[in-house]
C-alpha cells in the first residue's frame, strides 16, 4: 500500500486491521522482535507495520494508496485478521491464557502498490482458496494481452513464494524457541 516495498519483500505485520475501522488485532511485542531480529540476520528484505485485511481483492493503485492513508497500513491481504481473530477465538474458548497462544502474520508481496491488477483477479479463487479454473480459462480467452497479464501475476507469485521460502528458512528456528 505504500512506495518502497517490493514484490518478494516479506512484511511481518503488527497490528492486524480488520474490514471495519474498529478491528483491530495486536501482537504481542516480544516475538515479532526476535522474529524481525532473524530476518535481518538472513538479510531478508522485510517491513514491518499495520496490514489491513479486506473483504475484495484491491486491484488499482489508487484504492491501493488510499486504503494505505486511511488504514495507516503498509500492506493488504483478505485472510490474516480472520485467521488470528479466530485463533484468538480457539485459545480463549480452550482455556488457554492470553500469553500461550502466540499469533503472529509474514506475508509475501506479491504486488506492489504501483502494480495494477485486473479486476477480474478478485474471482480467480473461491471462498476456500481453491483456483476457479474456468474464471481464468475466461479471462486467458479474452486475448494476448490478457495471457501476457496472467504471465506477469505468475511472475510475482513466484517472486513472492521465493521471499517467503527465504523467510520461513530464517524464522524456523525461532520458532522453535518461542
Amino acid at each position: 500500500l505504500v512506495a518502497g516495498i517490493s514484490v518478494g519483500d516479506i512484511v511481518l505485520a503488527n497490528p492486524l486491521l480488520g474490514p471495519e475501522s474498529a478491528d483491530r488485532y495486536e501482537i504481542a511485542a516480544a516475538p515479532c522482535q526476535e522474529l524481525r531480529a532473524a530476518l535481518v540476520s538472513a538479510g531478508v528484505p522485510h517491513h514491518s507495520g499495520a496490514m489491513v485485511s479486506v473483504l475484495r481483492a484491491v486491484t488499482t493503485t489508487q484504492h491501493k494508496r488510499q486504503l494505505g492513508v486511511e488504514r495507516s497500513a503498509i500492506s493488504v491481504d483478505m485472510e490474516s485478521f480472520a485467521m488470528a481473530r479466530a485463533a484468538g477465538e480457539w485459545g480463549r474458548h480452550s482455556g488457554l491464557p492470553g500469553s500461550a497462544l502466540r499469533v503472529f502474520s509474514i506475508r509475501a508481496v506479491s504486488d506492489g502498490v504501483d502494480d495494477e491488477l485486473p479486476p477480474e483477479v478478485g474471482g480467480f479463487l473461491d471462498e476456500n482458496g481453491e483456483v476457479r479454473m474456468l474464471n481464468v480459462a475466461r479471462f486467458a480467452l479474452g486475448g494476448p494481452s490478457r495471457v501476457k497479464a496472467l504471465m506477469g501475476l505468475k511472475s510475482r507469485s513466484d517472486k513472492a513464494a521465493a521471499g517467503l521460502t527465504a523467510a520461513w528458512r530464517a524464522l524456523w528456528p525461532v520458532l522453535k524457541t518461542l
